[in-house]
């Protein structure tokens, strides 16, 4: 399973799961607030939209997941 996990300063914390390998990078989306992009070692692509988050974030699955061949 890959996982990235974000600590806030008031001790929130959010993780982002997905089906696969370790993720390997993050990327915001400059034209789409809330949407984060991460890539991972078995050459997936996953689209994250934060603005689904409940109000006491924990976890978080993506939107959807690209292979990349």
């Amino acid at each position: 399973m890959g996982e990235f996990v974000f600590k806030y300063s008031d001790g929130l914390e959010l993780r982002l799961i997905s089906e696969g390998d370790v993720g390997e990078s993050l990327a915001w989306d400059p034209r789409r607030e809330g949407y984060i992009l991460s890539a991972s070692l078995a050459h997936n692509i996953s689209l994250w939209d934060l603005s689904a988050l409940p109000r006491q974030p924990k976890t978080l699955s993506p939107v959807h997941v690209f292979g990349v061949f």
